[in-house]
């Protein structure tokens, strides 16, 4: 085995899988100093320590967990090649911009945190809704039912927001997007260390094209999967303060989920997630449609039992 050094507590560790000798990357986070002096020394007595754990055989130090280590994300900002349609717009709104709204967002601002009420959700996750009430049950917002116009504390963040979505939208591929794009529905998610969401899309017949996310507290990592192919993957880093703007392909032909996790390896660096709160910005359709849809694998028109889930 080869141990390295990654971060100020994790280590990357390097073995041969016995079947095929294909190397396998882990990273054992050290839980005290005597452990990590144990790791510097070399990787084969810890990982034999930790094997033979399993059999009552060593000490409590010795028992702490190996863990998969995530794969690397490296920051990519502006249009990001691998997923098309994808913009990631960093530092997006101030440090005291962000204080402001997580103090809304935690200060009572009229709106009640709920759960997403939907069996693939995670546990304990919290959500409130402006503008229109995303119902997880059906995927979607009902038009005849609003809850009144977006507060006056998000006018100015929205008023950015909207023009960088229909700045975004210019230069995607022509799409059924509206004239003008004004968002009029935000779904406030709260991500709790270890949290994530499962693969989806947003619903196509739901929103017109054009979605964005605010992330304020933390980083996170969003996965999305051409078709919802598992197989073709991007992870894309969305650091706390940054706007990511999904249009054409990134909106309708990709799913995006993050994955649920303590920690991310970003440019080869171990970070713990943090609380991680989302500002997700739609504009809702009055109509049930999808016209001219270039994805209707992941369309819920052509598949109206599919796995479209809003987050």
């Amino acid at each position: 085995a080869v141990v390295s050094p990654l971060g100020a507590r994790a280590f990357r560790v390097e073995l041969p899988r016995e079947e095929d000798g294909a190397a396998v990357l882990l990273a054992a986070v050290a839980p005290s100093a005597a452990l990590a002096a144990a790791l510097e020394r070399g990787g084969m007595l810890v990982l034999r320590r930790l094997r033979d754990s399993r059999e009552g055989a060593c000490d409590a130090a010795a028992r702490r967990p190996v863990m998969t280590l995530p794969p690397s994300v490296d920051p990519c900002f502006g249009h990001d090649p691998r997923v098309a349609g994808l913009v990631i717009l960093q530092d997006f709104v101030t440090p005291a911009e962000q204080d402001a709204l997580l103090s809304q967002v935690f200060g009572g601002n009229g709106a009640p945190w709920e759960p997403p009420v939907h069996r693939k959700q995670p546990k304990n996750r919290r959500v409130q809704h402006f503008g229109y009430k995303f119902d997880y049950g059906i995927r979607r917002c009902d038009p005849q039912q609003p809850l009144g116009p977006l507060p006056d504390w998000l006018t100015a963040v929205r008023a950015r927001i909207d023009a960088s979505v229909q700045l975004a939208l210019s230069h995607s591929r022509p799409s059924p997007a509206p004239p003008i794009w004004e968002a009029d529905q935000l779904t406030v998610n709260e991500y709790l260390p270890g949290q994530g969401i499962p693969p989806h899309v947003d619903t196509h017949s739901a929103f017109f094209d054009g979605i964005a996310s605010l992330s304020l507290g933390c980083h996170s990592v969003m996965r999305f999967a051409a078709e919802g192919d598992k197989s073709r993957f991007a992870d894309v880093l969305l650091p706390p303060r940054s706007l990511a703007i999904m249009t054409g392909p990134a909106r309708y032909s990709f799913t995006h989920n993050i994955v649920q996790r303590k920690n991310d390896v970003i440019a080869g660096e171990l970070r713990p997630r943090g609380v991680r709160v989302s500002l997700t910005w739609r504009m809702i359709r009055r109509a049930k449609e999808c016209p001219a849809c270039i994805c209707p694998q992941l369309c819920d028109l052509a598949d109206p039992g599919g796995g479209s889930l809003a987050s």
